[in-house]
């Protein structure tokens, strides 16, 4: 009799020993999980300070998709036939988180390219830069960034030339007779650097080694304007 009713008092004692043990395990595994909470809101503060200390984030993601759609434009172009004319440059601020573009034409230019199994060539003259009509629209406005005098600029087109050679003169010297010495610097990369208030010829250069890949070679002038 003495040893059944100790049994039948220990089934509930042991089964509130379990619990409690349970009860604890369950407690300390919470306790550590709760320890990544303030890891994880952490993370989500400073993504949301981030986010509102920079603006133009969304801004930059746009530029940088642009950018990616115009040289996918550009890759598809540059599958198409030979070129019979020199392409149109675009310029773009490489500092600038907003991206756009700046459309310049060939003026003068002499183009050899391949039509059929022969080669054709065409010349076109222009007037010198100085003397060329300038509207409000054709200028390139070039932005006033604190402690820098000149700004990168991308140059884009349907098939990149072998190098660039930019002169450049005042702008106080549109429409004059005498025009003094200009400055020349030649760049091997796709990228220029501009001034306020110039004038600038751009000669774009696709040597006649390329004849073969590209379908043409030649060299064409354009014209750039900057304000600020």
């Amino acid at each position: 009799m003495r040893n059944e009713s100790y049994t039948g008092r220990g089934k509930p004692m042991k089964r509130i020993i379990l619990w409690g043990i349970g009860m604890v395990v369950f407690t300390a595994a919470l306790m550590g999980y709760s320890k990544g909470f303030p890891d994880i809101w952490t993370k989500v503060d400073e993504e949301l300070v981030e986010e509102l200390e920079d603006p133009e984030k969304e801004y930059k993601s746009d530029k940088e998709q642009q950018e990616r759609e115009r040289t996918l434009i550009i890759e598809e172009e540059s599958t198409t036939a030979s070129l019979i004319s020199p392409p149109e440059l675009y310029l773009s601020d490489a500092l600038s988180s907003l991206y756009s573009e700046f459309k310049i034409y060939p003026g003068s230019y002499q183009w050899n390219y391949l039509n059929g199994e022969e080669e054709a060539e065409v010349i076109a003259c222009g007037i010198h830069p100085l003397k060329a009509s300038i509207s409000e629209k054709d200028i390139l406005t070039v932005p006033d960034y604190n402690g820098i005098d000149k700004v990168s600029y991308a140059v884009a087109c349907q098939k990149e030339p072998d190098f660039l050679i930019v002169k450049e003169w005042d702008m106080s010297q549109i429409g004059s007779e005498e025009y003094e010495e200009y400055s020349k610097v030649v760049y091997d990369i796709p990228y220029i650097e501009l001034q306020q208030n110039k004038v600038y010829e751009i000669t774009a250069v696709w040597e006649e080694r390329g004849m073969e890949e590209r379908g043409f070679f030649g060299n064409a002038d354009y014209l750039v304007v900057t304000g600020q």
